[in-house]
């Protein structure tokens, strides 16, 4: 994200553009390619499906003995984070990345504390969402 602005995801992803580095901001490739525009908005409609997903997927877990909602619940944390890191979504990325981490302690046998990390996990990652550019997805 840009420092100072929450709204806007000033990231760069690699480009044959020639705006000075070889680099492309996100909104640079929303104005000017439609292709990625296309995948852009696809990407934000399946990052809402997979983060309701996870919603349903932490309700009324019994974090002591979850693992069989736990385990669905890492593995999408990994799809998002791959997803995310490829698309260049690096905070969306990091944040699946660190939820994947701590539910895989979880099945490990991890503490019932490391529910807090979850939600608040599961909140970054709604907020990080929220940040990307353009209007919701329907």
């Amino acid at each position: 994200m840009v420092e100072g602005n929450p709204n806007s995801w000033g990231g760069t992803l690699a480009n044959d553009g020639d705006n000075g580095g070889g680099k492309s901001t996100v909104e640079d490739l929303l104005a000017n390619d439609p292709e990625f525009r296309r995948i852009y908005n696809d990407f934000r409609v399946e990052l809402a499906n997979w983060l309701d997903e996870i919603v349903e997927l932490t309700r009324n877990v019994d974090w002591t003995s979850a693992e069989e909602r736990i385990e669905p619940l890492r593995a999408l944390a990994h799809r998002i984070a791959g997803t995310a890191s490829s698309f260049g979504f690096a905070d969306i990325g990091e944040t699946a990345e660190s939820l994947e981490i701590v539910c895989a302690g979880l099945i490990d046998g991890g503490e019932e504390g490391m529910r807090s990390e979850v939600e608040r996990l599961v909140g970054r990652l709604h907020a990080a969402a929220e940040s990307l550019k353009g209007p919701k997805p329907a």
